[in-house]
């Protein structure tokens, strides 16, 4: 959605995934292939101009030990958002194919303490063109009862 609507987004999150339009990851061009695709599909008019991703942060994250998504993938990625002049942050964390988290309570997810979605909010938002807020609160460790994972002021 992020290349789709490049005029309406300023900022991307990713995990576990590789460049635009691409599904075959044994390709090792496969970012270029994603280049070529966003810049055809915006000369024909289905999708905004990717130009519009210059200076817009992405945050990318990856598992270090992830069998299924390798950071081979995410390296694409990067490659690709950099192409078009994205200020992009590459997290490769010592993981396999599971998403690190504060508020873990199965082994679907892992509680290493390291808070992924408020690294990934962090950055995005203090690194927008257009800051839409003042201040990410710090996390709520007693989100279960408050119903809410962050705050914005």
């Amino acid at each position: 959605m992020h290349t789709a609507y490049s005029a309406t987004f300023q900022g991307a999150g990713l995990w576990i995934g590789g460049p635009y339009g691409t599904d075959n990851w044994d390709d090792q061009n496969y970012a270029q292939r994603g280049i070529d695709l966003a810049n055809g599909f915006a000369a024909d008019g289905v999708i905004d101009d990717p130009s519009n991703l210059s200076g817009n942060p992405v945050w990318i994250f990856s598992g270090a030990n992830d069998p299924l998504a390798q950071p081979v993938n995410q390296v694409a990625q990067k490659e690709y958002y950099e192409n078009f002049g994205a200020t992009v942050s590459l997290v490769v964390y010592p993981t396999e194919h599971k998403v690190p988290t504060i508020f873990a309570t199965s082994d679907e997810y892992l509680n290493t303490g390291y808070d992924t979605v408020g690294v990934m909010l962090e950055y995005l938002l203090t690194n927008l063109q257009t800051n839409p807020i003042s201040s990410l609160n710090a996390a709520d460790a007693n989100y279960n009862d408050n119903g809410v994972l962050r705050r914005f002021s």
